[in-house]
């Protein structure tokens, strides 16, 4: 416990050199591991409204709801992530997955379908790649 608390007063001296989003997330990823979970989203929450573009904040605040049984706000994150990156195949699939859950098996079938889409569009790519090297 004492290597965490180490951490965060490390990191959080970093944070007061110079403000980025991966120092935040690195603060995050301490506070949660060392069971401190509100204290952590509500670093996650300042830290997404300072950078709301940012992809890797929304991710681990989404991941950090589900681990806390908190689908609204799990769900609402990934629909966020998928506002700002439409190809986001983690988003593409837990919003699927939950409205599957949710019985919703059209609205989950349009996420799978985007997610075949996303894929075949990946894969290609990478076979075209391929194909360029024989």
């Amino acid at each position: 416990m004492d290597l965490f608390r180490d951490a965060e007063k490390y990191v959080g001296a970093s944070l007061e050199i110079k403000n980025r989003p991966e120092t935040r997330l690195h603060l995050s990823h301490i506070l949660h591991r060392s069971c401190q979970t509100d204290k952590a989203i509500q670093t996650l929450t300042e830290a997404i409204e300072k950078f709301p573009e940012n992809g890797s904040l929304k991710l681990f605040l989404a991941e950090v709801y589900a681990e806390k049984g908190d689908v609204g706000g799990m769900k609402k994150m990934y629909k966020q992530i998928l506002h700002y990156d439409s190809n986001n195949i983690e988003a593409l699939t837990e919003i699927a997955a939950l409205a599957f859950e949710e019985n919703l098996p059209e609205v989950a079938m349009k996420y799978y379908r985007r997610l075949v889409q996303v894929w075949r569009t990946r894969h290609g790519i990478f076979v075209g790649w391929l194909m360029t090297y024989d």
